[in-house]
């Protein structure tokens, strides 16, 4: 069967939608034809400059804005008619849409306008908002959506088309939820993939060249979930458990796509690369044994495949492990802190001690790789000591604090532990999502967006690349 994959907007626009690159993959595998349509990149490139702000971090909220939302659909009427015509004369029998909360109003508007020009095609949603907590039959009921995938899809997916197809009967599928003879059919939830290992490298070679030609660099993941429990963490419904690729694994991946792409930069879109230490380390030096064999000399020259993740602080991230990841070709790290406050932390979930973040600080400026240190103001428990101590933090590690982000103040997102259990941190009802207070008064909007700016002038003040940058894009969000 031949299926059409699509990304709607809002999306990340700089590199290709990892997702269905790896869809994409799985479903060749399996003898399907697919054609990638990412409606999100070909509408970022037909915006003037001005209305691509909406593309921005900072602005992803707007995109779940119904109001703001439907100005756009009204305004660029015919271009979505354009892309719904390519998609139904595509010869697709199906239809698969990656769905995010930034994503979702596009994906059914598409929706809609597919289901009227092509009554047959099956029309499927998949990806993080598709969860139990978000109520997936809901999609059903608007009537032009056919199934919902609740979990992982690299076998639920496939699995469904085989039924299309004839080749299953409904109660040999799991993981999916699909209108069935006039009624909704829930076939529970399906386990995610255990040995990651079987998942196929990342499929770019479907995606235009003429949207993706000078992309910097390639997404790639090695692992899925967590191994913190934070209570503001929108992953944990849809990934459940930690696990991780092989490091050997990892290697050839990345190995793999440098060859078919000519591309050697890369980016893991794991919420933390560090989630099994031993892992981390074998990939590190099956990477400088490659160095080596590919005729550089370790630490005299750069190994020709770079790479750029995420970690957590956790303690077992060593000095010697920042020196092997630097030998290995780990360029760019990214370490959310979040705050200086060991109370706020314990609140918020994330497992480690201040000492710890201090340590892998100035362990990864040691190792000379490029850190990106995140901090957010705001959370329920948060006092003004609290703050004061985030403050505290980046003083004493202003040297060692190559680079900062601030992303806007904390918000309390849908479907999530602090959405779920208001109370327990004296949140006020009814809830709002972004503009919530506690219930002694002292953690309003107003408060956060004053804290939020501070903070910003602070690291700006302190010298720290990237701070001033945080502060002219809060003040031009105002």
């Amino acid at each position: 069967m031949k299926v059409a994959l699509i990304q709607a907007p809002g999306w990340g626009v700089s590199n290709p939608p990892l997702g269905l690159a790896l869809l994409a993959a799985v479903l060749t595998k399996k003898g399907h034809s697919v054609e990638i349509f990412d409606v999100n990149r070909e509408f970022y490139k037909r915006i003037r400059t001005a209305g691509r702000k909406m593309w921005n971090v900072e602005n992803f909220q707007k995109w779940e804005d119904k109001s703001a939302v439907q100005k756009m659909v009204q305004r660029y009427s015919r271009f979505l008619e354009r892309i719904a015509c390519g998609i139904t004369e595509s010869g697709a029998g199906a239809a698969g849409f990656s769905v995010n909360s930034s994503s979702l109003l596009f994906s059914l508007e598409l929706a809609s306008r597919i289901r009227k020009k092509k009554a047959g095609i099956k029309i499927i949603l998949g990806g993080y908002l598709c969860t139990r907590k978000r109520a997936p039959d809901s999609f059903l009921k608007t009537g032009d959506v056919d199934a919902v995938i609740t979990g992982e899809g690299e076998k639920s997916f496939p699995d469904f088309l085989d039924y299309l197809k004839g080749k299953k009967k409904p109660g040999q599928l799991t993981g999916v939820i699909f209108r069935d003879k006039g009624r909704i059919a829930d076939t529970g939830d399906r386990a995610g993939v255990c040995n990651m290992d079987r998942l196929p490298d990342p499929d770019f070679s479907i995606f235009p060249e003429r949207l993706y030609g000078d992309t910097p660099f390639l997404p790639v993941v090695s692992s899925r979930g967590c191994i913190f429990n934070c209570v503001n963490c929108y992953l944990l419904p849809p990934w459940k458990d930690y696990r991780s690729m092989s490091g050997r694994r990892i290697f050839f991946m990345l190995r793999n796509l440098a060859e078919k792409t000519g591309i050697r930069r890369f980016f893991f879109y794991d919420p933390l690369i560090n989630g099994n230490t031993d892992i981390l380390a074998n990939f590190c030096e099956r990477m400088i044994r490659h160095c080596f064999l590919s005729g550089g000399k370790t630490g005299s020259a750069l190994p020709d495949i770079t790479w750029s993740a995420t970690v957590v602080p956790h303690p077992e991230l060593s000095e010697e492990l920042l020196l092997k990841m630097k030998l290995a070709g780990c360029r760019y790290l990214y370490m959310g802190v979040v705050s200086g406050s060991q109370r706020v932390l314990d609140r918020l979930g994330r497992r480690f001690l201040i000492e710890d973040a201090e340590r892998i600080i100035r362990d990864a400026f040691n190792a000379g790789i490029f850190m990106n240190v995140s901090f957010r103001v705001g959370f329920p428990s948060e006092e003004k000591e609290d703050f004061a101590k985030t403050l505290r933090f980046i003083k004493i590690n202003r040297r060692y604090i190559r680079s900062i982000s601030v992303p806007p103040p904390f918000d309390i997102p849908f479907r999530t532990h602090l959405a779920e259990h208001p109370g327990d941190f004296s949140i006020r009802e009814p809830l709002h999502q972004t503009l919530w207070k506690t219930e002694n008064g002292r953690n309003t909007y107003s408060d956060r967006l004053i804290r939020h700016e501070r903070l910003c002038r602070f690291a700006a003040e302190s010298g720290i690349r990237g701070a001033a940058e945080e502060l002219a894009r809060f003040l031009n969000s105002k």
